[in-house]
C-alpha cells in the first residue's frame, strides 16, 4: 500500500530563513479575536529603509477558525511584502520540478498525440491500399479468366479447322 507525503508549507519558518539571511531583527506575531470568534494574525517586519532606521510594517491575515493557521497566513503575507520592499525572489524545488514533469509530461502526450494522429492515418491508408489491392487481384483473376477463355476458344477454332478438310490457301 503506497502511503501519500503531505507537504505543509510552513511560511513562518520561511520567513525567519529570510530574516536570517537578510541579517534583520525576528518578526514579532500577535493575534486578535474578532467579533465573530475568528482569529486575525497579524506579523510586524522590520524592513531598513537606509543605513540607520527600520520601517516596521504590519501585514494581516484574513479570519481564520485555527490561530496557527492565521499565523501562517500572516507570515505569507510578509513574505509577499518583504520580496516587493527587498527585491528578491524566492526559489521553489519543488515548483521548479513539478514544472519539468509537467512539461516533460506536455511533451510526452504531445508525441503521442501526434503518434496516435500517424497511426488513425495510416490506418485509414492501409484499409484505401487493402481495398485498392483486392481491386486489383479481382481484376487479374477477371483478366486471367478472360485470357483462359480466348485461349480454349482459340484451341477450339484450331481443332475446327485441324478437323475440316478446307485446304490451305498458300498451296496456290
Amino acid at each position: 500500500m503506497a502511503s501519500h507525503f503531505i507537504v505543509e508549507k510552513n511560511f513562518q519558518r520561511l520567513l525567519r530563513n529570510i530574516y536570517e539571511k537578510f541579517s534583520l531583527p525576528p518578526p514579532r506575531y500577535g493575534i486578535t479575536v474578532g467579533s465573530s470568534d475568528q482569529f486575525y494574525a497579524f506579523v510586524d517586519v522590520q524592513v531598513p529603509r537606509c543605513s540607520r532606521f527600520m520601517e516596521v510594517i504590519t501585514c494581516w491575515d484574513s479570519p481564520s477558525s485555527d490561530s496557527s493557521l492565521s499565523e501562517n497566513e500572516a507570515a505569507r503575507a510578509a513574505i509577499e511584502t518583504l520580496r516587493n520592499e527587498l527585491q528578491f525572489d524566492i526559489r521553489d524545488a519543488n515548483y521548479i520540478g513539478k514544472n519539468y514533469f509537467k512539461n516533460l509530461y506536455d511533451s510526452a502526450s504531445q508525441k503521442y498525440e501526434d503518434f496516435r494522429n500517424e497511426y488513425e492515418m495510416l490506418k485509414k491508408e492501409h484499409a484505401v491500399l487493402k481495398r485498392f489491392h483486392k481491386s486489383l487481384l479481382d481484376e487479374r483473376d477477371r483478366i486471367l479468366s478472360d485470357w483462359n477463355e480466348i485461349r480454349a476458344s482459340i484451341g477450339k477454332c484450331h481443332n475446327l479447322l485441324a478437323q475440316s478438310d478446307i485446304d490451305s490457301m498458300d498451296a496456290d
